[in-house]
Parts: C-alpha cells; structure tokens; sequence
C-alpha cells in the first residue's frame, strides 16, 4: 500500500513537472549505448541469420515520469543497433531484414532472429529499478522455432532535481539495455540449437 507521504511526493512531483513543461514544452531525449558492446566474444555460430527488426522495436518510445510529465525516451535507435551489434558478433554472416514476407527476404537463410519487446518497466517514484526484457526468437524461414529465451536488463536511477532525473534515468535505461544485450548474446552462444540446423546444411 503506498503511503500518504509517497502519495503527496509523487503528486508534488508529478505537478512541478508539468509547470516547467508548460513553460519549455515536452522533453525528448536520444537513448544511445556505447557500440561495441563489452562483449567476451566465443566461436560464432556457423549459420546464414536474417535479423529482423520489426518497427515497433526501431521505433519504440518511452513516456517516463509519468502520464502528464511530458517526458519522452527514444529507444529504438539503441535497441536495434543493440541488437545488430550482438547478432553480428555471434553469428557467420548477418543480414538485417525488415519484413516477414518469404518472396522479399534473401535466399539462403539458415535462420531468421526475432528480438521483441516484452516489458519495459518505467517506474515514476524511481524506488525500484528500471527493467528492459526482451523476448528473443530464432527459427527457420517457416516459422520452425529452434531457440526462444527472455533477457532483462534492469538499473536503479538516482534521485536527482527536475533538470536532472531525465539524465538520471536515461543513463538508467543505457545501462538495463546494454545489460540485456550481453545477457542475450551469452545466452544465444552458450546453448547447442543450432547443430540440428548446421548438419542439415553440410
């Protein structure tokens, strides 16, 4: 139950927000990651990929503080470079792919990855941390699934004054997804999926 203090801060909060956005107009921040990722890359897996980066995922954007704040994160940019960045580094040979259709994509496939967004987590008191999960899946140009996980990346923003919580947690959010990222390479790299697929192929 939240607490008649926590509800007359967050009120207090979310009111001091929207006079300075009255008066300077909403706010839009760019979040970016560092590329390369920090990444301790193994063998890459012998296969042919089509990475496809659907639009809701290149163009996704956050509103963050709240319904009223005004305050909006684009993280499209950096989810997929993100992960273009990691599939690149894991794999043979990767294409990037913006459509599902069998006539348009490239002949000669050997799998196609799915990266979609799950939950991303904005928390307005910032007392938990903020979370990106992405759902990752790999199967063959007919829909056959080899390999389906969920990765979450997460990380608690500190507190700072009104000019300075969207840097706060935008940095928040750079970290939780490049977190993610590194989980999801590991996660793709370390398990055996694709030796089914590899042998069809010799």
């Amino acid at each position: 139950m939240v607490s008649k203090f926590n509800r007359l801060f967050l009120c207090f909060f979310l009111v001091i927000n929207l006079i300075v956005l009255i008066g300077c107009g909403a706010s839009h921040r760019n979040i970016k990651i560092n590329l390369p990722l920090p990444i301790k890359e193994t063998e890459k897996i012998p296969l042919r990929a089509g990475l496809y980066l659907d639009p809701k995922l290149m163009n996704y954007t956050k509103e963050t503080l709240g319904p009223v704040s005004g305050l909006y994160l684009h993280m499209g940019k950096a989810l997929s470079e993100g992960a273009e960045n990691i599939t690149k580094k894991a794999f043979k040979e990767t294409i990037v792919i913006y459509t599902k259709d069998l006539e348009l994509i490239p002949k000669g496939l050997d799998v196609i990855i799915i990266p979609e967004i799950e939950r991303i987590y904005d928390d307005p008191t910032r007392r938990l941390p903020h979370l990106v999960k992405i759902k990752w899946t790999i199967q063959d140009i007919n829909g056959k699934i080899y390999y389906m996980n969920a990765f979450s990346g997460e990380f608690k923003s500190k507190r700072g004054n009104t000019f300075t919580m969207i840097d706060k947690i935008s940095e928040a959010y750079e970290i939780a997804i490049a977190e993610q990222f590194s989980k999801a390479y590991i996660g793709m790299t370390s398990a055996n999926w694709w030796e089914s697929i590899k042998k069809s192929t010799d």
